[in-house]
């Protein structure tokens, strides 16, 4: 399988930075609001746009420098509003 890898290059501090991929109210505000389960590691992030995926699973975090996530097919959650 091919593997994608978007860095994003923004001018602030790590810190500032680091909650808008980590925590579900930063990417509610990022992607769509109908947004669940970002946390640690193993987590399944679920994004919905009118009823569709996709989901992810945070592999890596290393606070103020690092969030990895890898698409997940098999890990689904509810996320019906």
């Amino acid at each position: 399988m091919a593997e994608i890898k978007h860095r994003v290059g923004i001018r602030s501090g790590e810190h500032d930075i680091y909650p808008f991929p980590t925590t579900v109210a930063d990417l509610s505000k990022w992607w769509t609001s109908n947004t669940r389960g970002a946390g640690d590691v193993g987590s399944i992030i679920a994004f919905r746009f009118g009823g569709g995926s996709p989901d992810f699973e945070v592999i890596e975090r290393v606070t103020d420098r690092k969030v990895v996530w890898r698409h997940s097919n098999d890990a689904h959650i509810d996320c019906d509003e």
